[in-house]
């Protein structure tokens, strides 16, 4: 997996699997929206999947949307993986000031 985009406040990150040697495309997209904290995870373009954020007092939940016929412990792991991505990268930024 990879950052792609350049844009600070929605970030993508592309999702390359191992057969996918030439790395001239990504097998999947993840897109992250800044405000909202939504995830969207694309094949090919098209949205197959969505993980909301949903912030409490006590904890945060995410509640994920699969497309008919798309593996969902797949796009669960993928989720996983951008959420301690994310935890990692904040932490190591707020620990550097």
């Amino acid at each position: 997996m990879k950052k792609s985009s350049l844009n600070p406040l929605n970030k993508t990150f592309d999702v390359f699997l191992g057969t996918n040697i030439s790395m001239s495309r990504p097998d999947f997209t993840m897109k992250r929206e800044f405000f909202s904290n939504n995830n969207t995870i694309c094949y090919n373009d098209e949205p197959i999947a969505q993980a909301f954020e949903k912030l409490s007092f006590v904890k945060t939940s995410y509640m994920v949307i699969v497309k008919r016929g798309v593996d969902r412990a797949f796009i669960t792991s993928l989720v996983v993986i951008i959420i301690i991505m994310i935890q990692e990268t904040n932490r190591n930024r707020h620990s550097h000031r």
